[in-house]
């Protein structure tokens, strides 16, 4: 609390007082203030990702070895305001974007399954680092149409790296959480029915590594507007009170970026993802934004 009260000096001084104890909850009545809800989750998302920058800081200086995330969540999920996951500040600390990707690849997920890769390859573009997925859906029952689909579209949107969970499933007990869930072998060492194609593909992808490290992604020119602000605005106004089950959540500002960004997709543009602080370097031909009025003030005054 007292680093939320000093961070909220800085950031929003005018607000600094009247705004010194955060919320609990999100508003529970419509038209009621979301300032307080959306300032204290912004905070929120920043803690973390300081707390996770901080620890590649030591461990560089500890050990000289590269760092990048190995497990986060997705900023393309409607829960993502609870959960504080941030891809640009994670690229901006470590010397690789790490993400984990657990999204289906079958119609209508397979658009946002490419739009939170594409959101990841953005964000790392942005500090010139690459892109990982460091935590890729490989179930046991997977089918292998999916595996290699779901490979092929990692390295499509520039994905530099991939390791698949997991090489053999966890051990099945009463309450296991996951027994026999992930893995290209079986917990009892047997190949499941994907691991010929796994082997397959993935020997397909190393023959070919050298060409995809050192390809450029094409840019297409076109950048859809990412805001945090704006997520937690619409978290704020989308859902009421302490409701917080992940399926239930909605967000007018995920959904409307989702539309917008399948329409380009069907079209055949691959669009990006921007800040407003990174459109005057990154210089795209057309930014399209999902809602001028979640804004912050200051993104307005930007744009």
């Amino acid at each position: 609390l007292n680093a939320y009260r000093e961070w909220l000096k800085v950031k929003f001084p005018e607000l600094a007082e009247s705004y010194a104890e955060p919320p609990c909850t999100r508003p529970s009545e419509k038209g009621a203030d979301t300032l307080p809800w959306i300032i204290w989750r912004l905070f929120s998302m920043e803690a973390l990702s300081d707390f996770l920058g901080h620890c590649s800081d030591v461990a560089k200086s500890a050990s000289g070895l590269e760092t990048m995330t190995c497990l986060t969540t997705d900023p393309t999920n409607a829960s993502n305001a609870a959960r504080g996951g941030n891809f640009f500040a994670s690229a901006e600390r470590m010397d690789a974007l790490g993400i984990t990707q657990y999204y289906m690849i079958s119609k209508p997920e397979a658009f946002i399954a490419n739009m939170n890769l594409d959101l990841a390859y953005s964000a790392a573009a942005v500090y010139g680092k690459p892109m990982w997925i460091i935590e890729y859906d490989a179930r046991t029952d997977i089918p292998p149409e999916n595996f290699r689909r779901l490979t092929y579209l990692a390295v499509g949107c520039g994905c530099k790296g991939i390791m698949y969970y997991q090489w053999r499933g966890d051990h099945v007990f009463p309450d296991s959480p996951e027994g026999n869930g992930f893995g290209l072998l079986n917990c009892d060492g047997t190949p499941t029915a994907n691991y010929p194609n796994a082997l397959n593909v993935i020997s397909l992808v190393s023959k070919l590594s050298d060409y995809i490290v050192n390809a450029t992604k094409y840019d297409s020119g076109v950048a859809i507007l990412h805001s945090d602000y704006a997520y937690m605005n619409a978290d704020a106004a989308d859902n009421s009170g302490t409701e917080s089950t992940f399926g239930k959540l909605k967000n007018s500002q995920l959904s409307a970026t989702l539309a917008i960004y399948t329409e380009l997709r069907k079209l055949g543009v691959a669009p990006g993802f921007l800040r407003t602080r990174d459109l005057e370097r990154m210089k795209p031909r057309v930014v399209i934004v999902p809602s001028w009025k979640l804004l912050s003030d200051a993104e307005r005054e930007e744009l």
